[in-house]
């Protein structure tokens, strides 16, 4: 019986941190990588040592969640983030930039699908480049096409290509003489 009690409030105790910590789509920021170098390190934990699982390209757009720790040791504060393809790791804040702060373009996909074709050109016909997951944060280079229906992006590894803009919540702070 002891066992058992000391089970449920482990369980329990690890369903309110999950709880607790873990933020809805909604409440995720869009940062630019800032890198001098490209790319930018996503680590496994909040550490220099950590291990590298993902890198994302200068320029691209992350979602990240408020910064988590600041580590003492090294003064670096850390953002828990989410790469496009779904991937989240953590990275070091002084190279992710809120996209308010710079002149960068950010879009939150929204498909009724779970993920969206980047094409190589404008069309659905063109060849699909990559995929990205239903609320990724893209960067937004600019519109082109008829009546600027197809968003220039790119993508967390570099790559740039296209998506229909009636699949891109566009955040309104984000104006260029393109957009």
């Amino acid at each position: 019986m002891k066992s058992l009690i000391k089970g449920l409030s482990t369980s329990l105790l690890l369903v309110t941190v999950s709880l607790t910590t873990v933020q809805a789509e909604e409440d995720t920021y869009c940062g630019i990588v800032t890198t001098e170098k490209t790319p930018l390190s996503i680590r496994a934990s909040m550490s220099q040592d950590a291990k590298v699982i993902a890198t994302a390209s200068k320029g691209s757009a992350l979602a990240f969640e408020v910064v988590y720790h600041v580590n003492s040791e090294a003064q670096t504060s850390w953002y828990k983030v989410i790469l496009d393809d779904g991937k989240t790791g953590y990275a070091s804040k002084q190279f992710v930039t809120n996209h308010i702060d710079v002149e960068a373009g950010c879009g939150l996909v929204e498909t009724k699908d779970t993920t969206l074709n980047v094409r190589e050109g404008m069309g659905k016909d063109t060849k699909v480049i990559g995929k990205v997951r239903k609320g990724a944060k893209l960067r937004l280079l600019d519109k082109e096409g008829e009546e600027g229906e197809w968003l220039r992006v790119q993508l967390n590894n570099g790559k740039m290509g296209y998506v229909h803009k009636d699949f891109i919540h566009i955040y309104p702070n984000y104006e260029t003489s393109d957009m």
